[in-house]
């Protein structure tokens, strides 16, 4: 078989060689090397100490870069080579055995006035009071359920049929997703009530009917938390006839209507006890305040990238988080 020599790419000639790393074009007598080194100065290892403080000091890069007398913009990549380190290492989080619930909240925040949307989903053993943030998932736009679908595709595929149950602070289209994929739906209490304390008036003493707010509100609050279906029928079907009526305050029946609009999916904990369903989406809410914590130790972020690298790792490096059941709960 005939050798096809390579040929020079300024001059199209057969190349010859020029040393033991270099080649030389015949024609222009250009040379080069066949393996070219780095340029720049060699890349500084990141000290091992500081994967472990990364993420231990409350203090901000800024504090931090003035405390050192560095420039911030070091302190930054410094950060972000240890991140990128701790990221390789770290492994992602693994589900719990047995059968599994699935506490779901969103965290909206915006780069370049665009819109996006952190979706975070803790597993819990039904026979355990300790959840697993599983790894998040960033996508661009608002909150949808379309996305929550995504991000529950994300799981391991195992651990998604071992789902039972999700409690949810009343995502759009939750409802009709567990009907389809036969998981029970349990509503956040606790996001009902606060949208009801504000309209309660239990401090405001000049607002009117003081008296049917406070009715109201604690029929509410019994509905959520009463054994007996029947009597919760009841005071549904109470709370209906009272907000339709014209002396009822017309914001606080408008919320309590679109509230208990599927009333039964905020009592499926009484349905079911033997999955011990806790009734709000605290725990999700603790994982937040601790991002937000790590949000502002950095004083925002670049770009997305960096922002879905930092709350990757921060959830990472969580222990498992305490999420109990109604069982431990007050009403």
């Amino acid at each position: 078989m005939k050798t096809i020599h390579a040929k020079s790419p300024c001059c199209g000639v057969k190349i010859y060689r020029f040393g033991n790393r270099r080649r030389q074009c015949p024609g222009c007598k250009k040379t080069w090397s066949i393996r070219q080194k780095k340029r720049g100065r060699k890349q500084i290892r990141v000290h091992p100490v500081l994967e472990k403080i990364a993420f231990a000091s409350q203090e901000s890069l800024r504090h931090k870069a003035k405390r050192l007398k560095k420039s911030r913009e070091l302190i930054r990549r410094r950060h972000a080579r240890s991140i990128d380190n701790l990221l390789k290492k770290i492994p992602k989080p693994v589900p719990p055995k047995g059968n599994l619930i699935a506490i779901i909240d969103g965290l909206s925040t915006r780069f370049k006035k665009r819109e996006y949307t952190v979706y975070l989903i803790l597993l819990r053993s039904i026979k355990s009071n300790k959840a697993i943030a599983m790894e998040p998932v960033f996508l661009e736009g608002h909150e949808r359920i379309s996305d929550w679908e995504t991000a529950f595709n994300r799981l391991p595929l195992l651990a998604k049929k071992r789902l039972k149950a999700i409690v949810s602070d009343g995502v759009t289209g939750i409802e009709a997703y567990g009907r389809r994929q036969n998981i029970l739906i349990q509503r956040c209490h606790f996001h009902l009530i606060k949208r009801l304390q504000t309209l309660r008036g239990k401090s405001w003493s000049t607002i009117k009917n003081k008296g049917i707010r406070e009715n109201l509100y604690q029929k509410v609050r019994l509905l959520l938390s009463i054994h007996d279906e029947k009597k919760a029928q009841k005071i549904y079907i109470a709370l209906k006839n009272m907000t339709s009526k014209p002396e009822c305050p017309k914001w606080m029946g408008l919320r309590i209507r679109g509230g208990l609009r599927h009333w039964e999916l905020f009592r499926t904990y009484r349905k079911y006890p033997e999955l011990n369903l806790p009734t709000t989406t605290n725990s999700v809410e603790s994982v937040w305040r601790i991002v937000s914590d790590t949000i502002r130790q950095t004083r925002s972020f670049r770009n997305t990238k960096s922002f879905e690298k930092w709350i990757k790792l921060r959830i990472r490096t969580l222990n498992s988080i305490t999420c109990n059941g109604n069982n431990y709960q007050q009403n």
